[in-house]
């Protein structure tokens, strides 16, 4: 069999080129539909080996297949225009298409009438490393809810973080501009890397489950080629820097990101953020209040010892259950596609897609109605909470607005004032805050929403030549204390 066979007929090779300005090509291998990035020098040597599995006797040299393979990819690379191609995810809340990565070329697709395998609207990409999900199964309230509380009961996991996670999971399959970012704290041993791998079995399995951190922007802009869902495993403060903080903050509501091609013409291309990304580890990383407000915090407690297991030993287990949590993913999305429209919530969240989303199945797993927006209000107020006491600046405004209803002064003032009063507040000392007014001014600026969680309400104004600040002392007031549905 000639080569020219062989990528035709036996593979039916076809090739396009994302909106990075990468070609793909688009096989049937034997382990299913494949997308291969033709940049990848790998690639090539990848099909001539299918080549001689496929011919016993190859008409066609390795060096004229490997030409033939470099000419299709240079054809590609400049004349076929750029096509958007979907990772796992597509279409409409209403009409969800969801690429099982297997061996059909068939997607799921969920509408509120139910879910069936049919052709897609949209182009999907397949990376080698992508694993597939099952087909799903028919599911009804009962077994929902079965299934529902023995993944709790196996991750160990409270009514109140378990309503979190289901909020995560199904995020990770509605085509929303607005994808939260997973936030997992606790300690050693309370079973992050777990969740984390649960998390990414059920949604988005793949070879490499975690990403490094390191690399900057062009490293998770290349996580996000390969992976719907983008796991990043046991973050320190040290390392978790504002620059990443920022950048989570703004991929959190698809922000475009504009990126140099690497192949074909010179130019930009625009990079959309729509992926959910759960971040986990021990310390307080998250320290910024845009990327909390855009998060779902999940805070684990330690476990004792006597409960604490291998993860090898979890993951098989977690496996079986792949099948039952998937279906019962894809129950709930049905639910969602049929009454998404009908739903309607008032909430200060920026999330309020996901609540919108939730609000309309929460029905089918027996919570109360707006479970999950109480469960998020409150773990989003814990944490601010929780991370205001290791702000220095705000230790020390809070030690200074005790016993006090307002405060009025300049920038430089309020610095000199605080001085007095690091010391007293809570192992806070002077050499902690700002080094000078104009640091300082910038922290009440970022922690605004910080200081009004703790009841302080910062104000600035202009007086003649001077700039006040006021500082006012008020009930503890929480960002989402006014959340209401309808509906």
């Amino acid at each position: 069999m000639n080569m020219h066979n062989f990528l035709d007929g036996v593979l039916s090779a076809r090739i396009a080129v994302d909106e990075y300005s990468v070609p793909w090509m688009r096989i049937n291998s034997p382990a299913g539909p494949k997308s291969l990035d033709l940049t990848d020098r790998d690639s090539p040597e990848y099909l001539y080996e299918l080549y001689l599995e496929s011919t016993p006797g190859p008409e066609s040299p390795k060096k004229q297949f490997l030409e033939e393979v470099n000419r299709r990819r240079l054809k590609a690379k400049f004349e076929l225009p750029a096509t958007q191609q979907s990772l796992r995810i597509a279409g409409t809340i209403e009409r969800i298409e969801i690429d099982l990565g297997g061996e059909e070329e068939e997607v799921l697709i969920i509408t509120s009438e139910g879910h069936a395998m049919g052709r897609p609207r949209q182009a999907f990409v397949r990376p080698l490393s992508m694993l597939p999900l099952p087909v799903p199964l028919e599911m009804d309230q009962d077994r929902l809810r079965g299934t529902w509380l023995r993944l709790q009961s196996f991750l160990r996991l409270s009514d109140h973080q378990m309503k979190l996670l289901t909020g995560v999971m199904l995020s990770a399959f509605l085509p929303l501009k607005e994808i939260p970012v997973c936030y997992i704290r606790g300690p050693e041993g309370a079973g992050k890397g777990v969740l984390t791998q649960a998390i990414k079995l059920f949604t988005d399995p793949n070879t490499s489950p975690y990403q490094p951190l390191y690399g900057g922007t062009l490293a998770i802009v290349e996580a996000m080629r390969q992976n719907r869902v983008v796991c990043i495993d046991n973050i320190s403060s040290d390392t978790f820097s504002g620059r990443y903080s920022d950048l989570f903050a703004q991929l959190s509501t698809g922000t475009t990101i504009n990126q140099p091609r690497k192949h074909g013409f010179r130019g930009s291309c625009g990079v959309s953020g729509s992926r959910l990304v759960v971040l986990n580890g021990i310390d307080d990383f998250v320290t910024r209040s845009d990327l909390l407000s855009r998060a779902i915090p999940i805070r684990l407690k330690g476990l004792s010892s006597g409960v604490l297991e291998e993860v090898n030993s979890v993951l098989p287990r977690l496996e079986q259950m792949q099948h039952q949590v998937f279906s019962s993913i894809v129950y709930l999305l049905r639910k969602v596609a049929a009454r998404y429209s009908g739903t309607y919530v008032q909430t200060n969240s920026r999330m309020i897609g996901l609540v919108r989303a939730m609000a309309a199945c929460e029905e089918e797993l027996g919570w109360s109605r707006g479970a999950f927006q109480r469960a998020l209000a409150e773990e989003c107020d814990a944490a601010r909470l929780d991370r205001v006491e290791e702000i220095p600046a705000i230790v020390a405004v809070r030690a200074m607005m005790e016993g006090r209803s307002s405060w009025t002064g300049t920038i430089s003032e309020l610095l000199t004032e605080l001085r007095r009063y690091a010391g007293s507040s809570g192992g806070s000392n002077c050499l902690d805050l700002p080094r000078s007014p104009v640091s300082l001014g910038r922290v009440l600026g970022r922690e605004k929403v910080a200081l009004e969680s703790v009841g302080i309400i910062c104000d600035e104004r202009r007086q003649a030549s001077k700039r006040l600040r006021t500082l006012l002392r008020k009930d503890r007031l929480l960002s989402f204390s006014g959340d209401r549905m309808t509906g």
